[in-house]
Formats: structure tokens, C-alpha cells, sequence
């Protein structure tokens, strides 16, 4: 080998022994995973906290397993600076792509950085805002959503086929609390920390809060016993923890009044979990018909935006038990008279489920007859189907104009041959639309007090008036959004002051505000399917500001 061959040789074995350069895309609650922008995105003093980005630990997980927390796991150490004080961070554990780790409770409140450091090499000071408390509710898919963790004084998880009764008592698991006295990385430090304003409603209920502190068993994990509020049940009931008046994410706990697994008026059949139950799994299809009516007010005298999109989509899949149990897609059900509230990223409200089955083939076309003729949905990649239907307008760019679809009669929808879910036809009535009479005011919507909507019409018993908004954060790719129900008899809905301060202030026309009627599911029978609905929703919404 010629020496200028050598030396390269060398130069570059020594290079690939060099850690690359870490970098931190986000800092988040471990339990809530709250993005930063968002009202609850703030780390709290003595919390548990996930950095997520690139090498910022090895390759192979390195997780603490007995007291004194170190301040370096597997090459990863964190220091945090607010004013003048810097402190070494607790470690939890470390992984390339993401590292957790304890705020130490005497951090300063404020804006301060984050510096992680991984073989040697150490990221850029990264933006971070310390509070007293930000609680984050654990959740069953490890992202801060759907059926969050929860459990009896013995331990037992909650889940829809181990559910809860009300006034049973039930640890909330979570971080985030506030800060404790003592030395957390020589042991737990239980405690009641009663001088914090902790409430916790459960279905829009205030629950009874027996204990609020850290757990017995580990440093920087919080628990919250509660009691379980009367008159309260159904499989995804959701349960949000206010703290000081800032509120936790939202996640959701099954109750029933019975020993058998939950049931949810237009969701899941406690049959439908029983036979998953019994063979491991199941298969799951919903079919869903959607209107929107969309307005843009310009102001300064201008004529609003009107526009008006009809859509169908429609999607198949297998889901072990496990991941029935975790999941919040399947049948995402708010309780009558009862709000939930998600995040997303980007400018699109949509939610994002960590849990993913295995898509089914339900044949190439479903095929969609209603009184204004046939229409098709095309099986797209993915193994989901969708199709824009017509009805479109200025205000909804990227659509072509077409004639409306969606009007009031029946539907049938059919799949032919079927595909591996085999074939089913299932019809449906789509009714008159409900009349909001104060939607279309809410140009500018506070987020410190409750807010109440009134409409007319809707007297179809098979059907809900579903009430729904989302803001997106000014200067950043995030937001928050609420999804209510309500009986269409009730002629009004107040959106709690909670949900409303748990969305972001809104960039420039980045808010949205609606409602209008989702109807109960009717239920697909074929031979591949253990479960399946098709159902449809109108709804008139008009672009607001959330201040």
C-alpha cells in the first residue's frame, strides 16, 4: 500500500470511531409528549422528560435499574441552564434516538437551554421553558393519546375488558406534578404534595382526588388516586388532570357499570371485545360519508369564502389484542355531553394513532349508490380508500369544482367480490342537516372562559351533534384540537373553559370552529370482518382566530 493510500486508510478508520454530532429535534413531558408550543408544553420542575432526535445515545437501549440515578448513561449526560444556575439531569435512559432523563426540582422556573451531550461531542443549546408543574397522563401507546394508564389499588391496568366502576378509586400515572424536596436520584420520594391545585375530570365530571404526589415505586413518576364520578361510563371516557389551570394531555379510562367489557353507544360492543379477547384479535372496517361546509370570513367589509367538500373514506385491518386495547382509531368516541382534546403537528388537524394494524384488502373498489348516482373509492396505497365526491368551492383549494353529492336519502355501499374482507352491501340515511344559530359569529374565540353553541333542528334519534375546533400555534408546525357530542334535543353545548385552554393561540386564520351531526354507525356484516360500521357526518365550520 503506497504511504498516501496508508495515511487515508487511518484517517478514515479514526474518523468512524468518532461519535456523530448529536442533535435534538424536540424536548417533550415523557408521559404527554406535548409539543413545546402548545399551552402544556412546558417542562415542570422534578418532571421526567424525553429528548428526541438524532445520536443521542448507543445503538442498544441502556435503561437505570437500581438508585443512585446517575448523571451519565451509556455516554449520555444532559445539563439544563436557567439564568445563572446550571444543573446535571437525572438519567432514565439512553438510546440514539431518544434519551430520558428527571429535571432536578431546584431548576429555576423560566426560559433556559438543554445541552445533551454523547461520546464526547455535545448538541447546539437547545430552547427550553421550566414551570412549577405541567402534568402528563402515561398513555397505553407511549405517544400521549388514547387510553392513557391507569390503575386499581391492586395494580390491575384499566383497559375495555378490565374496567373500572364508578366510585372505585384509581391511580392516574403521569409526570410532571411539581417539584419535591430531598435527593430523587438516591430513591422515590412519596409524598401528598397538598398544597398543589390538582383537579381531575372524568367525562366532564369532577372526580374526588384522594392523594396527589410522587409514586413509591420511582423518582420523577407522579400518582393521582382518584375516585371514580357517578353516572359516568362507556369505553373511551376521557380524563383530563388540571394543575394550577393548565391542563394535562388527554387520555382515556373504560367504565362500566358492569363486570363485563364496555360497551359505547355508536363504538365498541362488549361482544365485539370478547371475541378478540378469545381469539387474539380481530378484524375492524369503518366506512365513513362526510360533508363539510366550510367558510372564511375576509372581513373589512368583503364577501366571506364559502365553500363545501363531499369525501368518502374507508379503511380495513387486523388488530391484535394488545393493540385493540391501546388503540384510539378504531372507534374514536366521545361521551354524550363530554369533550377530548388531541394534538397534531403540522397545519392539519388530524389525529394520529401510534398504533397501527395490518391492512386488509376489502377488494380494488367500493362502490357508493345514492340518490344523485354511483360513485367509486379507490383502494389507495396503504390499504385505505378515498375519494373527493364534489362539491367544492374557492374557499378549499386544490379541489375542482363539481356538483354537490352527499344530499338527504339513502346510500348503499358494496365491495363486489370483497377481497380478503369478503363482500358486504350496507346502506344508510343521510337526514337534513342541523341549523347552527351562532356558529357563524365566532370569529375570534378567548381561550380563558368557557363558550357556549346553540342550533335548531336535528331531530333524528339515530344521530349526534358533534362539536369540534382546532388552533394552530402561531410560529410553529403544531396545534391542538377538541372533538365534543351532544344529543341534538339539547339545542345547545358549552365547550368547557379547560378544553378551550388546552388549544394554542392561533396563527393568522389557523383556527377553526363547528358543528353539525355525526350519525350512529350502522354495522357491516361480512364474511372477513369481526367488526364494521358505516356511518356519515354533516358539518358546517367557519375559520376563527384563538386568542
Amino acid at each position: 500500500m503506497k504511504p498516501i493510500t496508508r495515511l487515508l486508510a487511518v484517517l478514515a478508520a479514526g474518523a468512524g470511531m468518532l461519535a456523530a454530532q448529536p442533535s435534538i429535534d424536540t424536548v417533550v413531558n415523557t408521559a404527554s409528549f406535548a409539543n413545546p408550543a402548545l399551552p402544556n408544553g412546558s417542562l415542570a420542575q422534578g418532571g421526567m422528560f424525553a429528548v428526541i432526535g438524532r445520536n443521542l445515545g448507543p445503538a442498544d437501549l441502556e435503561l437505570v435499574n437500581a438508585f443512585p440515578l446517575p448523571r451519565e448513561l451509556g455516554g449520555t449526560s444532559i445539563r439544563v441552564t436557567v439564568g445563572a444556575t446550571t444543573l446535571d439531569c437525572l438519567m432514565i435512559f439512553s438510546l440514539s434516538a431518544q434519551v430520558a432523563a428527571i429535571l432536578p426540582s431546584n431548576t429555576p422556573t423560566g426560559n433556559g437551554t438543554l445541552t445533551l451531550s454523547f461520546g464526547g461531542r455535545a448538541t447546539a443549546p437547545f430552547s427550553i421553558r421550566v414551570v412549577r408543574s405541567s402534568f402528563g397522563i402515561f398513555s397505553l401507546n407511549q405517544g400521549g393519546s388514547g387510553p392513557g394508564i391507569f390503575t386499581d389499588p391492586g395494580f390491575s391496568i384499566n383497559t375495555m375488558v378490565q374496567t373500572a366502576r364508578p366510585g372505585s378509586s384509581w391511580f392516574i400515572w403521569g409526570t410532571g406534578l411539581g417539584p419535591v424536596a430531598g435527593n430523587e436520584a438516591a430513591g422515590p420520594l412519596p409524598g401528598d404534595l397538598t398544597g398543589l391545585d390538582v383537579t381531575v375530570l372524568v367525562g366532564g365530571k369532577p372526580a374526588v382526588v384522594r392523594y396527589r404526589g410522587r409514586s413509591g415505586c420511582c423518582a420523577g413518576i407522579d400518582q393521582i388516586l382518584i375516585e371514580i364520578p357517578l353516572g359516568v361510563t362507556g369505553c373511551h371516557v376521557p380524563v383530563v388532570v388540571m394543575v394550577g389551570g393548565v391542563p394535562s394531555n388527554y387520555a382515556s379510562i373504560s367504565i362500566t357499570e358492569g363486570s363485563t367489557p364496555c360497551s359505547d353507544t355508536g363504538g365498541w360492543h362488549s361482544a365485539d371485545l370478547a371475541a378478540g379477547q378469545q381469539s387474539n384479535g380481530l378484524t375492524a372496517g369503518s366506512i365513513v360519508l362526510s360533508r363539510v361546509n366550510l367558510r372564511q370570513p375576509l372581513g373589512a367589509g368583503a364577501a366571506d369564502l364559502q365553500g363545501r367538500i363531499d369525501s368518502a373514506s374507508a379503511g380495513f385491518a387486523r388488530y391484535d389484542f394488545p393493540q385493540i386495547l391501546a388503540t384510539q382509531s378504531i372507534a374514536f368516541v366521545t361521551n354524550v355531553g363530554a369533550c377530548t382534546v388531541f394534538q397534531f403537528r403540522g397545519s392539519q388537524a388530524t389525529l394520529a394513532d401510534p398504533v397501527r394494524g395490518h391492512a386488509l384488502d376489502a377488494g380494488p373498489l367500493l362502490n357508493i349508490n345514492g340518490p344523485r348516482g354511483l360513485r367509486q373509492l379507490v383502494r389507495r396505497a396503504g390499504g385505505g380508500y378515498s375519494e373527493t365526491l364534489g362539491g367544492a368551492g374557492p374557499v378549499i383549494p386544490g379541489i375542482p369544482a363539481s356538483a354537490d353529492y352527499l344530499e338527504p336519502g339513502q346510500y348503499t355501499v358494496s365491495n363486489g367480490a370483497g377481497g380478503a374482507v369478503g363482500p358486504f352491501s350496507v346502506s344508510i340515511t343521510i337526514g337534513a342537516p342541523i341549523n347552527p344559530t351562532n356558529l357563524m359569529s365566532q370569529n375570534s374565540i378567548p381561550r380563558n372562559r368557557a363558550l357556549t353553541l346553540t342550533w335548531t333542528g336535528g331531530e333524528d334519534s339515530r344521530e349526534f351533534v358533534q362539536i369540534f375546533g382546532y388552533s394552530v400555534a402561531a410560529g410553529a408546525q403544531a396545534g391542538a384540537a377538541f372533538q365534543c357530542r351532544e344529543r341534538p334535543s339539547a339545542r345547545t353545548f358549552t365547550i368547557p373553559a379547560e378544553v378551550l385552554a388546552a388549544l394554542p393561540a392561533s396563527s393568522p386564520q389557523g383556527g377553526l370552529i363547528g358543528l353539525g351531526t355525526v350519525s350512529l354507525p350502522v354495522r357491516i356484516t361480512a364474511p372477513g370482518l369481526t367488526v364494521g360500521s358505516l356511518g356519515h357526518s354533516i358539518l358546517l365550520a367557519t375559520v376563527s382566530n384563538y386568542q
